[in-house]
């Protein structure tokens, strides 16, 4: 355990700390944001919003066991671009423990866009325990912008 604790410490592991990054960036790990990562059954993992101008899709990377699960936002933004923009939300360097979209809720706040609670299982590694939980996802469409936390 104090070995696995170590590693996530390297790693930049946080708790609480949840991280929105692009898809594709210099940095990033290609196959977090693939479409061989779209959990199974597709049909229970995606979801689309506002007339489809919205998409969000778990992924299951498979590994690490305690990080494999990021949630994949998909949105065209505000401006005339031909490309939608695309985000992952992770906890950190890591993905989450676990993640489904069943007891999902979404609503709309006026001035801030479209927020959704999404069911998310986390690691602790201070506890060296596992949580579960939700992550709170905002989708500013207007700002081109996604945030994420844990409430």
């Amino acid at each position: 355990m104090k070995y696995l604790i170590s590693i996530l410490s390297l790693l930049g592991f946080a708790a609480n700390a949840q991280q929105v990054q692009p898809c594709f960036e210099k940095d990033s790990i290609p196959y977090r944001a693939s479409a061989l990562a779209i959990a199974e059954p597709w049909e229970e993992n995606t979801r689309s919003f506002a007339d489809g101008q919205v998409r969000i899709a778990v992924m299951d990377t498979g590994e690490p066991a305690f990080g494999a699960y990021y949630l994949m936002v998909m949105y065209w933004s505000g401006n005339d671009s031909e490309l939608r923009a695309c985000d992952l939300v992770s906890q950190g360097e890591l993905g989450f423990v676990g993640m489904t979209l069943n007891g999902m809720e979404a609503g709309y706040k006026a001035g801030l866009g479209l927020v959704l609670q999404v069911p998310t299982s986390f690691y602790n590694p201070v506890e060296g325990e596992f949580e579960e939980g939700f992550i709170e996802v905002l989708i500013d469409r207007a700002a081109n912008q996604i945030t994420a936390n844990r409430p």
